[in-house]
């Protein structure tokens, strides 16, 4: 898995970049469970907020992707 040897790489999954979204946003936007399960494991911060207030939750419910927005929950 790419993120695997990214996240061993020591890449900040924090960090925003070229849309200004994190990788936690992006992954729960796109309803990808198994890597947001992953980047949280890895401690990404769910509750960061886009530039426009959109949090990952927002963007999975926004979506319909039902099972990112259980995992976000938790």
């Amino acid at each position: 898995m790419v993120l695997a040897t990214l996240l061993k790489a020591g890449a900040d999954i924090n960090q925003a970049r070229h849309t200004d979204c994190t990788p936690l946003f992006i992954a729960a936007a796109r309803g990808h469970e198994m890597v947001v399960v992953a980047l949280l494991k890895a401690g990404a911060q769910m509750r960061t907020a886009m530039d426009d207030g959109r949090t990952s939750l927002m963007a999975a419910t926004s979506g319909g992707h039902m099972s990112v927005v259980a995992v976000l929950k938790r």
